[in-house]
């Protein structure tokens, strides 16, 4: 039997010597093939998962500007439903108590998912390539 993370796409490692901080490798990518990874660390009696600050790097190297705030309300409309939030570094993330960390590790998946999604359609229609591209949310 080959090993159980590899056969269901998920992988979690320790950043550090004291196990506070590790990643995992969810098997979820964008559409240019980046990979999503998610970030967890226990902070006192509180776990946050988050992504480094990767969401928006991936969405500055397609082209996306990110130059205000406002910039990334395409952002925090599909991750903000599951409670993930985009922090003032750019982060996105979701707190949780120890109890119900696997609620949250759902949730902030669910939300990654959602903006993988969303920029797989969006190539079809901005161009996410060359000049700097303004995301304008729909109304309605």
């Amino acid at each position: 039997m080959s090993n159980l993370a590899d056969l269901i796409g998920v992988s979690c490692e320790p950043l550090d010597d004291d196990g506070t901080l590790a990643v995992a490798d969810i098997a979820i990518e964008f559409a240019d093939e980046d990979r999503v990874l998610v970030y967890v660390e226990k902070v006192g009696k509180k776990i946050r998962f988050f992504d480094g600050g990767e969401l928006v790097f991936h969405m500055l190297s397609r082209g996306v500007a990110m130059d205000e705030r406002s910039d990334a309300n395409f952002i925090t409309r599909l991750t903000e439903p599951e409670g993930v939030k985009l922090n003032d570094e750019g982060e996105l993330e979701i707190w949780a108590e120890a109890a119900s960390a696997h609620v949250a590790f759902q949730r902030f998946v669910a939300a990654m998912l959602a903006l993988a999604a969303w920029e797989s359609t969006a190539r079809e229609r901005v161009c996410m390539r060359g000049q700097k591209v303004k995301i304008v949310l729909e109304s309605g």
